[in-house]
């Protein structure tokens, strides 16, 4: 079972949180995601579209690895996060570009 994320459903963090989800593991990619995205909006400023999309791909790597440690418990969880990460972040802005 897959979803399709959109910026409707990355406005809160809560909304990632799913019904019978309270893996440790869950929590933590959040929190650590929550703190990728604040980290990048402060050097965002001196940062070019390929230092973006470099992010990109290193977070991209680093979230389906979490996702993988429980993707039992919560099936959502690693698209979620990703999805969010590139929405929040502006990842979503360089993949157009370079689409």
């Amino acid at each position: 079972m897959s979803m399709k994320w959109t910026p409707r459903h990355s406005r809160s963090l809560a909304s990632l949180l799913h019904a019978g989800c309270s893996t440790a593991e869950c929590a933590e990619a959040l929190e650590v995601c929550e703190t990728t995205i604040r980290r990048h909006r402060k050097r965002r400023v001196v940062q070019d579209r390929l230092g973006a999309l470099r992010a990109k791909d290193l977070a991209d790597e680093y979230y389906e690895g979490v996702a993988a440690v429980s993707e039992d418990e919560c099936p959502y969880h690693g698209a979620a996060i990703t999805a969010r990460c590139w929405w929040m972040a502006g990842f979503h802005d360089a993949q157009r570009g370079m689409a």
